[in-house]
């Protein structure tokens, strides 16, 4: 008989800790597990990774760590849908691989981990107190069309090179500009607009990181008017 879901809350018979630290999920013999909920883990180990699990929702799960660069749902490409209100750090290579995932939206996270979405079919990012892209975090996302990164503070080497299809960056709430690592943005169309304050429009272009993009930086107010 095989397993098609689990529960492993804090009330279940199966809710110790070390079973999740250990690779419980991954180890299973069929990998047919498909949803999983649990209210008790913080920190997720890379245990999801290769498997068919298609939904999961961790209501107190903070961090996406990883064992020897082995991300948490790397090459899960069943992977649909997700539901981590409380995340605060995304892992190397967490979402590695995943082809199904179209969206992701972290309320709390304020780090994306290395290589994170690397060769996922990820096309919207939401990642409002985001204050740190790590190296080639979305290195490369074919389909990747727009994030929020609205406060973010560095922005490393490679993060964004060859997302092709990349339409808009948000960092329309920042208060200085951001640093810009080598290759971060190579490969990126040149109809790639990037949001910023109204008040920062010029310092952006004039930056020796930024002003190769100077024709594709604009302010908020002019973007905003072209929605209308």
């Amino acid at each position: 008989m095989s397993l098609v879901g689990l529960n492993i809350g804090t009330h279940d018979s199966l809710s110790a800790k070390t079973r999740r630290y250990a690779d419980y999920y991954r180890q299973l013999v069929d990998r047919t597990i498909k949803d999983v909920y649990d209210d008790d883990v913080v920190t997720l180990y890379n245990c999801f990774y290769g498997t068919n699990v298609e939904r999961v929702t961790l209501p107190k799960c903070t961090y996406l760590a990883n064992v020897s660069t082995v991300g948490s749902f790397l090459s899960c490409k069943k992977l649909s849908y997700l539901d981590l209100p409380e995340l605060q750090r995304i892992g190397t290579n967490a979402f590695q691989n995943t082809v199904l995932l179209p969206s992701v939206f972290f309320p709390k996270v304020t780090e994306a981990g290395v290589s994170a979405f690397a060769n996922s079919n990820i096309e919207t990012v939401n990642l409002p107190m985001c204050t740190l892209v790590r190296t080639n975090c979305f290195n490369p996302c074919a389909k990747l069309k727009e994030i929020k990164i609205p406060i973010c503070r560095e922005i490393q080497t490679g993060a964004f090179y060859s997302c092709t299809a990349l339409e808009k960056i948000f960092l329309d709430g920042v208060t200085a500009m951001p640093t810009l690592g080598t290759n971060a943005l190579t490969g990126t169309p040149d109809t790639l607009k990037i949001i910023v304050p109204d008040t920062l429009v010029d310092a952006f272009k004039a930056d020796s990181n930024w002003s190769a993009y100077a024709d594709q930086i604009i302010g908020v107010t002019e973007y905003e008017s072209t929605l209308t």
